[in-house]
């Protein structure tokens, strides 16, 4: 696409990031519906007047919308869930996703970056200590923002080499589970690319990320039956997984019966611990490699804004840098 080509694909998608229909955005410019959906149709260009208030409500700069819009595959398809989730709210957080990964596109190209295939055999067989770090060690993208809709989980974009996994970081997801939701969305990536999401997709993705989580070789020995709940809260803290897996991996290695494995998860829902169990002090886990690559690509927020195509608000609301990058050192890159 020219350079100087105004790109209705981006418009549609900064639209969709923020909810909005076209109706409402007509409003919102004080134009016509049908101009809105012309300029998306590519039927019609906006005036200059037009792309600086359609710039500023979205908070990106006027070159945005001038740009290649990057082929940024989501794996929003095999969500969990994926029926009670409004297609609103599909869409947003997809389109959301989305024009995050395209920053992170523009650091790897430019950094001749791309992820790497992590195999667990290259991992300590004990517990994994930091998920999140050694994810983004293998230039895998964690992107966790707040999805406001509590139905889904996170889901997995995969495009060029790149692996972006976005991550719901509303308060009610506890540390056990985004680790476990980040290992089955990893599993997507590597193993359901061209596939058709179905129950045998999900069931894969299940036992990947137990297997990857908790080796059947490390921890079938912890897993020695009876176990009391008060074990189960030791070796939840020791791997940091649920309770809830812990037995799922003791039924699934074969240490515990079809029967107790029933009884065990009917005591849970009783007590209402398969929705909240004891946190065992987990603490949630927190991405750092796309802050930490904005902070050594550009060398003042400027810079960071023009090359990213972002306002200064847009900017500081989807990456939130103590001290900025004004106080960088000039020449850092």
């Amino acid at each position: 696409m020219d350079q100087n080509q105004f790109n209705p694909a981006l418009l549609k998608l900064a639209r969709e990031e923020r909810g909005l229909s076209q109706k409402e955005l007509a409003e919102a410019l004080c134009i016509q519906q049908s101009s809105v959906c012309k300029y998306e149709a590519g039927d019609l260009i906006p005036s200059n007047e037009t792309i600086k208030s359609i710039s500023k409500l979205f908070g990106y700069q006027s070159t945005f919308f001038f740009q290649d819009d990057l082929p940024v595959y989501s794996g929003l398809i095999f969500h969990r869930k994926r029926t009670s989730l409004s297609a609103k709210k599909r869409t947003r957080l997809e389109a959301e996703a989305r024009l995050r990964a395209m920053d992170v596109l523009y650091l790897f190209k430019r950094k001749g970056l791309k992820s790497n295939i992590i195999s667990r055999e290259n991992v300590n067989d004990g517990p994994i200590d930091n998920l999140t770090k050694l994810l983004e060690d293998n230039y895998i993208v964690v992107l966790s923002f707040k999805f406001d809709a509590e139905e889904l989980d996170g889901f997995v974009l995969n495009v060029d080499n790149v692996v972006c996994i976005a991550m719901n970081n509303d308060n009610g997801f506890s540390p056990d589970r985004q680790r476990f939701t980040m290992c089955h969305e990893l599993a997507h990536a590597l193993l359901h690319q061209n596939v058709f999401p179905d129950k045998t997709t999900e069931s894969e993705a299940d036992k990947f990320a137990a297997e990857f989580l908790a080796p059947r070789k490390a921890i079938e020995s912890d897993l020695v039956w009876p176990l009391t709940f008060g074990q189960l809260e030791q070796l939840k803290r020791k791997w940091k997984i649920s309770i809830a897996s812990l037995v799922y991996r003791a039924h699934a290695i074969g240490n515990i019966s079809d029967v107790i494995y029933r009884r065990i998860m009917m005591f849970m829902s009783s007590y209402g611990l398969r929705k909240h169990e004891p946190d065992c002090g987990l603490v949630p886990e927190t991405p750092s490699l796309l802050n930490n690559m904005i902070q050594e690509f550009f060398t003042e927020t400027q810079d960071a804004l023009s090359r990213l195509k972002l306002s200064e608000w847009r900017f500081n609301e989807r990456y939130n840098l103590s001290g900025g990058l004004s106080e960088m050192p000039v020449g850092k890159s």
